[in-house]
């Protein structure tokens, strides 16, 4: 659903700062944040200083914070900082604005630091579907007497949003606080506190227990997710202890606050005017020791709320891109999974000659080319179905936890009798792979038997993706199977070493294989093996930089290649590395590999014969190669949405410039789908 879907009910009362209305847009994460911590929580520049740092640590967690406030009768959602500044001093003279105050603010041209209600209110209105503050308003103590409860309480009951804080004030009678929360259907969570003990804003502990908890943002977001999915139409509190070291005893401060309960009621001082005075009394009794740990608690909740919409940005996005796959087949894709260490040779060239090499040494992480671009095509395409073996054993585990819930399950196969797969990788100072020392013994039991299991998941799928790893049976059976039910097939060569295993298969079943995506070495090993010309071309690092730079022969060699492979395979996409992509096949740039109904469309007329496109690489993207495995993940998903070559390549590219950023070989995230990827083809020439 659009994040903009009620805006127009406010279109001419609301103002949105506009990185926070492209972040609603574009579904990037962002946190609601009230303003009357500035405007009525805290004195002057105390005030401001936190509204601004408060911002900064939304900012620096990978959100986009959205302080919310009202200004001479407008409706800012985010603020601009000579607006915190004027809110910071002109505090005593704007009103503090939930619900009911709303209208009346908004009539007169009025000024408002927005509550919790409010900031809640209006955060919903636009889509903002996280909110840290510092504490919710509750049930008053003597309510019997007073029937004094909070807005905000009500207000949850009313909307769907998530709300961060430390528990509500403890100020408050928080036992019916609860009680009434749960009434109104507000679902309850501690964060990382298996124990469950209900925060009371200055203190860790209230005495009393929530209902549930969750132990980290990805947990969070679920529970988020799970309530929009539903459309409950009630909020979620999400309540955050406050750090350790500005936490206050829970006795002490009890003392203290019926001492200023007391003072109030002598004072005369009743409905919204009680919050501030008994936190400005508390402030004095404490020595302004309260006020430190206010200050400590809001950054902190505001910091985990800007993980949680990180997370939950995710969750979304995959949600957004899985709506427009539902009614359509999913990609199946077969291939290893195992773990990679990973080796920095700092100096340079790498040579196996004994020497010893300064390195670093980078944690593990999720590796082989099927696990990598079933986890890709999981974040920027949707639901994929990945045939995989792993061990039944703790790096098993690992990889299990690392594909996100798009990718399917039950067709990963778990064996108790074999080790997962794993591999040393060597990468020069550019981020080039030199070396594997691999032990992937497992991936031999991917066997035609294994993938017979799954031969559904091929008769449904749009394309079927097949890396090297697999033994040539298996490899014959996946070729078989797609044959038998027209599916295109899409070979990853992975490995210089092993890139020619299917090609010692029949010609029938090799010629079922309509795209093949090698590097310049994988290439030059297929063409040997298929008999093209004399002997393998020599190649190193100079050569391939020397790529269109008086080196005609290594360019002719490789559209040799290209030609020879191409006798079997309808599209040769080669990745030259900072050179860029040749495309070899019988069709032109504005060719769509697959139609609206994500079927494969063959060539133009095959009896045409080939073209080479090479495509260039942007100034941005260092090495195509050296993140071959997202930039198939690009080109997949292009194709699969009726894109033409060009675009394809375009979106390859900006997948594979994602990868060369990211410490890992498949990125958290790629990009959106409005990125002008998907509108600007990749420039290329005619060799």
């Amino acid at each position: 659903m659009h994040r903009l879907r009620n805006i127009r009910n406010y279109s001419k009362l609301i103002d949105i700062k506009p990185e926070v209305l492209e972040a609603l847009k574009t579904n990037k994460p962002i946190v609601a944040l009230e303003s009357t911590i500035i405007t009525h929580g805290m004195p002057y520049p105390q005030n401001l200083e936190t509204a601004i740092e408060v911002e900064n640590i939304v900012r620096n967690q990978g959100s986009i914070p959205a302080t919310i406030a009202i200004l001479n009768g407008r409706i800012k959602v985010g603020l601009e900082p000579s607006q915190f500044e004027g809110l910071a001093k002109n505090g005593a003279s704007t009103v503090k604005t939930s619900r009911r105050d709303l209208s009346y603010v908004l009539s007169k041209g009025l000024s408002g630091g927005t509550t919790v209600s409010g900031t809640a209110l209006i955060a919903n209105q636009v889509g903002i579907d996280v909110f840290a503050t510092g504490g919710i308003g509750g049930v008053h103590r003597e309510v019997e007497k007073t029937f004094d409860i909070s807005a905000d309480l009500t207000e949850l009951g009313r909307l769907n949003i998530a709300v961060v804080s430390s528990g509500v004030k403890s100020i408050l009678d928080i036992p019916k606080t609860l009680e009434f929360l749960e009434t109104q259907g507000v679902t309850c969570a501690t964060y990382n506190t298996p124990e469950k003990d209900f925060p009371a804003f200055y203190c860790r502990k209230s005495g009393y227990k929530a209902p549930y908890n969750v132990n980290d943002p990805i947990e969070a977001a679920k529970l988020i997710a799970t309530s929009k999915t539903l459309n409950l139409n009630s909020s979620i509190l999400i309540a955050v202890p406050v750090p350790e070291e500005f936490a206050m005893n829970d006795e002490y401060m009890n003392r203290i606050i019926v001492d200023a309960l007391e003072k109030a009621k002598l004072s005369g001082i009743f409905g919204k005017d009680v919050t501030p005075f008994l936190l400005n009394a508390i402030g004095t009794f404490t020595n302004n020791k309260s006020l430190r740990t206010n200050i400590a608690l809001i950054k902190y909740n505001a910091h985990v709320a800007s993980q949680i919409s990180r997370e939950l940005s995710k969750i979304k996005r995959i949600d957004e891109t899985s709506v427009a796959f539902q009614n359509r087949e999913i990609p199946v894709v077969i291939g290893g999974s195992l773990v990679d260490k990973c080796c920095i040779v700092d100096d340079y060239p790498i040579k196996l000659n004994g020497a010893t090499y300064h390195s670093q040494f980078k944690k593990k992480c999720g590796g082989g080319v099927g696990r990598n671009i079933a986890e890709g095509l999981s974040k920027l395409c949707g639901s994929v179905e990945f045939i995989s073996k792993i061990g039944d054993d703790e790096n098993g585990d690992y990889l299990l936890s690392l594909l996100p819930e798009s990718v399917t399950r039950h067709s990963i196969e778990r064996d108790p009798e074999q080790s997962t797969a794993s591999c040393v990788v060597i990468l020069d100072r550019n981020g080039d792979s030199k070396l594997y020392l691999a032990s992937m013994d497992i991936h031999k039991t991917i066997d035609s038997a294994m993938i017979k299991r799954y031969e559904h998941l091929i008769q449904s799928a749009p394309i079927v993706v097949f890396d090297a790893n697999i033994p040539i049976d298996g490899m014959g059976i996946i070729l078989e199977l797609c044959k038998k039910y027209e599916k295109p097939a899409f070979f990853e060569p992975t490995d210089m070493l092993i890139a020619s295993k299917p090609f010692e298969l029949p010609k029938h079943l090799i010629s079922q294989i309509k795209f093949i995506s090698p590097n310049i070495h994988e290439l030059n090993t297929i063409a040997t093996h298929l008999g093209c010309g004399e002997s393998s071309l020599k190649i190193d690092k100079t050569d391939e930089e020397k790529l269109f730079k008086g080196n005609t022969s290594f360019m002719e060699h490789t559209k040799k290649c290209c030609d020879e492979v191409s006798r079997y395979i309808d599209n040769v996409i080669v990745t030259l590395g900072a050179n860029g992509v040749l495309v070899t096949n019988k069709n032109t740039s504005k060719h769509k590999f697959f139609d609206a109904s994500l079927r494969y469309n063959k060539p133009i007329n095959e009896n045409l014969p080939v073209q080479h496109r090479m495509y260039n690489v942007e100034n941005d993207i260092v090495n195509v190669s050296g993140a071959g495995d997202s930039f198939t993940v690009g080109f997949i998903t292009a194709m699969i949405n009726s894109c033409r070559e060009d675009i394809c390549i375009s979106v390859g590219m900006e997948s594979a410039k994602a990868a060369l950023k990211s410490e890992s070989p498949v990125p958290n995230n790629y990009f959106h789908s409005d990125h002008e990827c998907w509108r600007q083809p990749a420039s290329h020439k005619l060799l």
